[in-house]
């Protein structure tokens, strides 16, 4: 490859773009962008040029422009690793979002941005370089050998190869199944299909599969993939794997233990959803990881993250990123209390879900925001929200039912839909004058005909206050606090 970055910005931010050209030029990466351009050279063609893509969004980026997301589409098509440089806090919006699923972010706001953007990049090139020495051992090992094996092969391949009892396609591969070995089989240099739950086409033989091997040159692994395979204990997962998707692995009752081959680089919320396994490993080359992704692994006891990995780490088994800046997931099979790092600022969705032995948790002075399903069905039983959050999110501490004390402080300003549902322990809560939005079923719970009901909380805040008013149209008791 010519270039190993391709750089794409909005006029407004050619002054962050030239201090990275900077940056790059001294650690010896190589980057070009649009400019480059030629009447005999293609955005395809120079993006192909390129090992990755370093996206500058700010405020004065405009993410309706129509070049920029020419560009990103060009580099998501083409399977590029993708770097979004965010300034003054402005997250990639949803008019990208969707294109860049596997990206990652640099925070411009932190000191040491430019440096991490420039380590990101060197992995790329590393990952690259490796790749390189690993297929040209093999295509050497493989050339000394194939004469020698030749022979025996045909002769082997008549014996050992038996026919498969069902095959067909999935996306750009296809699949094999053998009854006699219980093995599905996975093969092709492309990306598998997605899937909604069990629609997979060998999901009829879900009750009987125990085994799945993928091999090299399957790139990425669809959604749904392998839902509720009842008699599923081994995995076996190729080098080419780049991502694995939501909900991969859904649904296995006996698949205790996942190898994530060393390659892969993208990891979705929900990759695992309700397995038992007990651990997880994440290799050295992942770069992004959505939230939760071992959704409802309820014997989860810890992550491990690879000591090479530039992106995340895992102290006492919970998942951050790597400056401990943000908590993308709590081990939902970790007992006892935690305390969040001083550092801590961002809490993912579903972070602590289904966390049934978490029993209490000590905030940093960071977290502006508990998000959706935050704890929802935790086994929380006291929670002090501190001043800097502003807002508890959708379902936050859904059904913790072993909930017994809340407290709320000044800094708050809204409490989302089913914030506190169904924390049927819960027997009082004062809610402070600064909140002025309460939520539809924020602070009660529904009977079996899912009706609010009335039940034994008592509401405390200010007259004329939104807790008082959400009291009163919930047939809530509110006790006045001035």
């Amino acid at each position: 490859m010519k270039y190993d970055v391709f750089l794409s910005y909005s006029p407004a931010d050619k002054a962050f773009a030239d201090a990275i050209r900077t940056g790059f030029a001294a650690e010896g990466i190589t980057c070009t962008d649009v400019s480059a351009l030629t009447a005999n050279l293609s955005l395809k063609d120079l993006i192909d040029d390129c090992k990755a893509l370093v996206l500058i969004v700010s405020n004065g980026a405009a993410e309706d422009d129509s070049g920029i997301i020419m560009q990103v589409e060009t580099a998501v098509k083409q399977k590029k690793e993708i770097i979004s440089y965010t300034v003054a806090k402005q997250r990639i919006g949803e008019s990208f979002s969707f294109l860049t699923e596997n990206s990652i972010n640099v925070d411009a706001e932190n000191d040491e941005s430019l440096a991490r953007l420039i380590t990101m990049v060197k992995s790329v090139k590393e990952k690259e370089r490796k790749e390189w020495k690993k297929k040209l051992l093999i295509t050497g090992v493989v050339a000394g050998i194939v004469v020698l094996i030749g022979l025996s092969a045909l002769i082997l391949v008549s014996i050992l190869n038996p026919k498969p009892t069902d095959s067909g396609d999935t996306g750009g591969c296809s699949w094999r199944y053998y009854d006699g070995s219980k093995t599905l089989n996975i093969y092709g240099k492309a990306e598998c299909a997605d899937y909604s739950e069990g629609e997979a086409p060998w999901q009829k033989y879900a009750d009987a599969i125990e085994r799945v091997v993928v091999e090299e040159g399957v790139t990425r692994l669809g959604t749904c993939s392998f839902y509720q395979m009842n008699a599923l204990t081994k995995v076996s997962l190729p080098d080419s794997l780049e991502s694995i998707t939501t909900q991969t692995f859904c649904q296995c009752p006996l698949l205790v233990e996942l190898t994530i081959p060393e390659y892969v680089f993208s990891i979705s919320g929900g990759m695992i959803s309700q397995c038992p396994i007990t651990t997880l490993t994440i290799p050295a080359y992942v770069n992004f990881i959505a939230s939760a992704p071992c959704s409802e692994c309820n014997d989860l006891e810890a992550f491990i993250v690879d000591k090479d990995n530039a992106y995340f780490r895992a102290d006492d088994g919970v998942l951050t990123d790597a400056e401990k800046t943000r908590i993308i997931q709590f081990p939902s099979g970790k007992s006892g209390s935690y305390s969040f790092p001083e550092s801590v600022h961002t809490i993912e969705k579903f972070a602590f879900h289904n966390s049934s032995k978490l029993e209490g948790v000590t905030f940093s002075d960071k977290i502006e925001e508990i998000p959706m399903g935050c704890f929802s069905f935790s086994g929380l039983k006291k929670v002090e929200i501190p001043e800097s959050v502003t807002y508890i999110g959708v379902n936050a501490f859904l059904c913790c039912e072993q909930l017994e004390s809340v407290t709320l402080t000044d800094g708050l300003r809204g409490i989302d839909t089913a914030g506190f549902y169904q924390c049927t322990s819960l027997k009082e809560i004062t809610v402070p004058d600064s909140v002025t939005e309460i939520g539809m079923y924020a602070l009660s719970y529904a009977d079996v005909n899912d009706e609010i009901s009335t039940y034994p909380l008592t509401v405390k805040g200010s007259k004329n206050s939104a807790a008082e008013k959400y009291a009163n149209d919930n047939s809530l008791i509110f006790q006045a606090t001035n």
